[in-house]
This record gives structure tokens, sequence and C-alpha cells, in this order.
């Protein structure tokens, strides 16, 4: 961009748009090409975006948005998740970003195909690999230090002490895993009854609390929790 004495001059080059505005309020899209725009009072500006598989900045789009919601929607793709939501943008078919919940993210679709596949999501884990087990570990650790298990270092089980696990649980039961499509990345599911059922429960509770009957409630807690095992006293 350059000026003359009355000429603003910008050069929008193929894969560009530039936003147009004056004193600040934004006026129109440049497309690609040279433009000659008077401007005696030297109010206009004008800046250049990268357009092709490109981001644009959030709070430029919100201003947008308000502005021109036409336009803006014409241009961009707006990516906004909510709580326990993933979103996986793709540009032409290839998956490129991953947002995260409560997030907002906008992208130029002018020159791309933007694709969004949204994940409700709660929990995302490492895929980690096969395990391993503790004996093995403990092994490589010695022998690492040039040492011999069960000569130099002995090894001893001592059992489970309470409240450990052999093993540990990374998803709930009846909780599927979703491919979030970042490798070595899944994330959990999870699974949402009705609101009709809900009620039902909260309604059960309540009259078994009155009466103070453990039974039902516990009964009532096992429906809505699957993982729940709790028995009445």
């Amino acid at each position: 961009m350059n000026r003359s004495v009355l000429m603003l001059r910008v050069t929008v080059k193929d894969g560009e748009r530039a936003l147009l505005t004056r004193n600040g309020r934004f006026e129109r899209v440049l497309e690609p090409g040279r433009h000659r725009i008077f401007d005696l009072r030297r109010e206009l500006a004008a800046e250049v975006f990268a357009s092709v598989r490109a981001e644009f900045p959030a709070d430029r789009y919100a201003v947008l948005k308000a502005a021109r919601p036409d336009l803006a929607a014409t241009l961009f793709e707006a990516v906004e998740t909510k709580a326990g939501e993933l979103a996986v943008v793709s540009f032409d078919s290839r998956p490129v970003h991953l947002v995260g919940p409560w997030t907002t993210r906008v992208f130029w679709k002018v020159a791309t195909r933007i694709d969004v596949e949204r994940i409700d999501v709660a929990v995302y884990v490492l895929n980690m690999g096969q395990p391993v087990r503790i004996v093995d570990l403990a092994e490589r650790m010695i022998r690492l230090s040039g040492l011999e298990p069960g000569r130099d270092v002995s090894i001893v089980f001592t059992g489970i002490r309470p409240g450990e696990r052999l093993n540990e649980k990374l998803f709930a039961r009846e909780e599927p895993d979703v491919d979030v499509g970042v490798a070595g990345v899944v994330a959990a599911k999870p699974v949402r009854p009705a609101l009709e059922a809900m009620g039902g429960w909260l309604s059960s509770l309540e009259q078994a609390l009155d009466r103070e009957d453990g039974a039902v409630i516990y009964r009532v807690l096992r429906d809505a929790v699957p993982d729940f095992r709790g028995e009445a006293a």
C-alpha cells in the first residue's frame, strides 16, 4: 500500500484479499489486482490478508460481522465450540486444525473448501501404546544400572495396597472413544441421557429422600450412573 497526493494505491496478489476501511470503519473488500482509490482526506487504509487455507483474526471477524453480516458469511467460516465439544477443521478435505472447547476460530473460504466436523467430547486421552508390566520396567532399570535382577537387586511383590488398581480405566462403561484426527489422541464421548430420564431420576430421588428409603436411592443411582456400585446399608 502506498499513497500519492490524491490516491491510495493497493496491490492485492492472487490468494489474497484486502479490507478497505475509512477512519477505522469497514468499507469494502478488495479483490486481487491493482487498485487506485481517490483519497483526498487520507481517510482510507487497506490491510492485506492471505486468503488461501488461511485463518482470520476472530476479533476482526466480530467487527466485520456486526457491520456486514452478509459479507462475513460469504467470506468466512466461523468455528465456535461449546463446553465439551471439539471441532476438526479440514481444508479441501484435509484435516488441518483441531479446535478445543470454548474457542472461536475463523477461516477464509473464498478459495478453500472448509469442512467442520464437530465432536461431542468431555475428556482427552493420550494413546500411550501397549501396557508395560511394572516388573519388566523394574528389571530393565536394574540392568541399565549394570546390575542383575534377582542377584544384585531383589524384586519383592508386596501385593495390592488399599486403593491401588492393577488396571486403570480410561473410559467409563458404555462410553465410546472418538478419533479426533490427531495422532496419539482420542477423546471420550459422554453418554448423555434424555432430559425425561433425568427428570424421572430426580423425582424418584426426592421422594426416596423424603421417605429415607435407602434401597430406592441406591437403585436410582445405579440406573443413572452405570459404573456406580454402592449398596444400601
